[in-house]
Order: structure tokens, then C-alpha cells, then sequence
């Protein structure tokens, strides 16, 4: 049951947890070149998702997340230090949550069924909700793994609907990444594209999101308002 209130499910990371702040650690590895990692990584992160997801070879987040380490690292013509990727993956696990995000879910009333939905690894990805203390707001974590494909598969966004016993236009997606927003849209779901001081663009393949909003602030104004 999740009551008369539309569900709201939330992507993970760049959109409650921030991979940016993985720059101080890479900082210290690599003087002044860490944010400029964090950057290359991330983008290697993703495209490695996308690559595994079309060519039907699927390995876990966590896998993926340090081959794509390596491969920045390599790219950039530095050597990785031993102890490095195991420091950066552990801290994963305690990514910070953005400024915006406790304000966000404060506004939403308490009854409001939440959940996340990653790419990410499940045991990986509740470990950082409970870090950040939100385990208690947000109870479910709805990860890949169960599909073994990467966002933006349609059959990902359909644990969302499965989950919750919705069809997609019953169930509110919130997430900052464009690309992210754009599968969510094509699969039905009714998506709210968070920039934080991004461009408002959206992408030029899928529809564009049903509202675009600064920061999740502002969450409850679209949320409560529709």
C-alpha cells in the first residue's frame, strides 16, 4: 500500500549523494589535479554503465565504479596509489548527502512513500542512505542488480511501477542527471529534473521532464501542487 499520495522515488548519486566530494581525496593523491579527476571519473563511471548495458555484459556498480577509476587514472598518466581504490570505494559508502536534500524531504509530508532508484549497489547504496541519516525517510532501495542493466533501460525504471503496484505516470522520478531524466520520461514516469545551478537544458533524445526545479527546496511545490 502507499496510501493516497503519489510515491516519490529519487535517483542516488548526483542527485542525493554527491560524487563531487570525492575531489578531496583525489586532491591529495594527485595535487591539483583531483577535482579534474573526480570529473573524468565520473563520466567514465557512466559511459562504462551504458557500454556494459549494450554490449549485455553486466558487472556491479562497485566493479565498475573502480575499472573506471583505473582507466581515469591511467588516462591521465599518473599511477594509482595501492591503497587508493579501496579508500575511494569505502568512501562511497559515506558519500554527503547536498545542503538541499533534508530541507527537500522535510517538506514532503511524513506519509509521502519514498524510495531510491540506482544503478548503484544495494548493500552500497544503503549503507550511504544510513550514513547520512536518512534510512529512517526513505526505507526502500531499488537498485539494477535485479535486472543486471544500467539506467537508462526501461526495464530499470520499471521496478519503480513494480514496486509500488503504479503505473509510471502514478509515480513521481526526481533526479539530476538529464540523461537520467530523459529514460525515466520515455518510460512513463513523471520526472523532476534537478539542476543546482546547471544548465536547465534537457536532453535532445526522450521528452523533457514534467518540471525542472533549482534544488530539492523546492521539491514539495511541484510534488504537492500536481
Amino acid at each position: 500500500m502507499t496510501g493516497e499520495r503519489a510515491p516519490v522515488v529519487f535517483d542516488a548519486y548526483g542527485t542525493l549523494f554527491d560524487p563531487a566530494a570525492l575531489a578531496e581525496p583525489l586532491e591529495r593523491a594527485f595535487p591539483g589535479r583531483g577535482a579534474a579527476l573526480a570529473v573524468a571519473w565520473r563520466a567514465t563511471q557512466l559511459r562504462h554503465t551504458w557500454l556494459r548495458s549494450l554490449m549485455g555484459a553486466y558487472v556491479d556498480f562497485d566493479t565498475i565504479t573502480a575499472q573506471a577509476l583505473a582507466q581515469t587514472v591511467r588516462e591521465a598518466g599518473l599511477v594509482e596509489p595501492r591503497e587508493l581504490t579501496s579508500d575511494l570505494l569505502a568512501r562511497y559508502r559515506v558519500l554527503p548527502a547536498y545542503p538541499d536534500v533534508a530541507p527537500g524531504l522535510a517538506s514532503l509530508p511524513p506519509e509521502q512513500p519514498l524510495a531510491i532508484l540506482t544503478n548503484g549497489r544495494g548493500a552500497t547504496v544503503a549503507a550511504t542512505v544510513a550514513a547520512a541519516g536518512l534510512s529512517g525517510r526513505i526505507p526502500v532501495v531499488l537498485s539494477v542488480e535485479s535486472v543486471r542493466v544500467y539506467k537508462p533501460s526501461p526495464s530499470v525504471y520499471a521496478l519503480a511501477s513494480d514496486h509500488f503496484g503504479l503505473p509510471p505516470a502514478g509515480i513521481w522520478f526526481v533526479s539530476g542527471n538529464a540523461w537520467d531524466c530523459a529514460g525515466a520520461a520515455a518510460s512513463g514516469l513523471r520526472v523532476i529534473r534537478v539542476t543546482r545551478g546547471a544548465s536547465n537544458g534537457s536532453e535532445a533524445v526522450g521528452p523533457d521532464p514534467s518540471a525542472t526545479i533549482p534544488d530539492l527546496a523546492r521539491l514539495a511545490s511541484v510534488v504537492l501542487d500536481r
